[in-house]
């Protein structure tokens, strides 16, 4: 790995992540929804996570025994170098640490989105050297493509179907209660201050160029 490449990922704290995830009942709780697999660099990690969270959204434990089973049933063992020996090696070798993993789980999003931001980046040099269209035009795209990481909804980027499952079911309980489940902008601290209704008049206001169209058009794609 080049001197870049270590800047933009960490393989000890995606170990250290994997580690306390195997190792303690309730932790995927703690950074469900924050990561996805395809945050981690490591071919081999985005392979364990997967096995992780697909035991876990399925409301099954997630130990090292289960995830064994989790990643023979579904033909996985020996991908991308996973196997047993490496399983045992993370639980054996990296202290599993409940008091940093939401900490260890930013920084592998963080490292992620670079990453990403980085790519479009060098997709943008090539379209100005080669593309015809109007500079406006790709730099409108590239800011749309940049906010996309910002804000965790990227083109790109994809939601396991266990978590649109469940949340499908959330919403229908909340309708069978009786209730009227606040539409999602995507935002969540957004979210957490309007509060946003069906039949709401929202008002998207700033100054020029602060990037009102981006959000509105980022709000749309989640409600």
């Amino acid at each position: 790995m080049d001197k870049e490449n270590k800047k933009l990922s960490s393989v000890n704290t995606e170990q250290a992540v994997l580690a306390t995830l195997m190792s303690n009942e309730g932790s995927f709780d703690v950074i469900s929804g924050k990561i996805t697999a395809a945050d981690f660099v490591s071919a081999k990690h985005q392979t364990m996570f997967r096995a992780i969270a697909g035991l876990a959204n399925n409301n099954n434990p997630y130990e090292l025994e289960a995830v064994y089973d989790w990643l023979g049933r579904n033909e996985l063992l020996g991908s991308h170098g996973v196997s047993e020996q490496y399983l045992m090696q993370l639980i054996q070798e990296i202290p599993p640490s409940m008091f940093n993993l939401e900490f260890y789980a930013g920084l592998i999003r963080s490292k992620s989105d670079r990453r990403k931001a980085i790519d479009i980046h060098k997709q943008a040099i090539e379209m100005l050297e080669s593309a015809d269209d109007d500079t406006a035009d790709i730099s409108n795209e590239v800011m749309d493509k940049l906010t996309g990481v910002l804000t965790g909804s990227q083109e790109t980027s994809y939601q396991m179907v266990d978590d649109l499952l469940l949340d499908l079911a959330e919403r229908i309980k909340a309708r069978q209660d009786g209730g009227t489940p606040f539409i999602k902008t995507g935002f969540v601290t957004l979210d957490n201050k309007m509060m946003m209704s069906n039949g709401d008049l929202v008002v998207v206001a700033a100054r020029p160029s602060m990037g009102k169209t981006a959000l509105a058009m980022n709000i749309l794609s989640g409600v």
